[in-house]
């Protein structure tokens, strides 16, 4: 029996996204997956010269970003009206929806034979700014039929 705890933070790890190709819009380019660490850590990923995918994850980075809009929050003497903004707290950011900053990784076509692959860029968290944005992107990455897959795959 799978309860709704078990779907949202399974024992194995995070449910999480893993991208096969730039466009995170396209089913076939990405598939759901268990992740070892919550997202909010993931903080860019690219591919190196052999094709393998590399990541970069900082576990401390999430709570000096969580203590950093604490601060700015109590400094700051306006208010938002609508009470939009995500709570402070890193397991609300543990799911973001990724895109692809094509200026912040340029592969080097001088040596040892690397090309400018269109793959060969930097892909980084995108910011949420309210749970609207938050809920929305989840809509569309997170298809039921890919749900009903993996679930169907983890747990028999």
């Amino acid at each position: 029996l799978v309860t709704f705890t078990d779907f949202v933070k399974p024992r194995a790890g995070y449910l999480g996204l893993q991208l096969s190709g730039l466009d995170a819009s396209d089913s076939d380019q990405r598939e759901l997956i268990w992740a070892p660490r919550p997202w909010a850590a993931f903080r860019g990923s690219w591919v190196n010269r052999l094709g393998r995918v590399e990541s970069v994850w900082d576990l401390k980075g999430v709570w000096a970003d969580q203590a950093q809009l604490a601060a700015q929050a109590a400094t700051s003497s306006a208010t938002t009206a609508t009470g939009a903004t995500l709570p402070e707290h890193p397991n609300a950011l543990a799911y973001q929806i990724s895109y692809t900053d094509k200026d912040s990784y340029k592969a080097s076509t001088q040596g040892s034979g690397q090309n400018n692959s269109l793959y060969l860029h930097l892909i980084k968290p995108k910011k949420v700014e309210s749970t609207t944005q938050l809920d929305q992107g989840l809509k569309n990455l997170l298809d039921p039929n890919q749900v009903r897959t993996k679930l169907r795959q983890s747990f028999g």
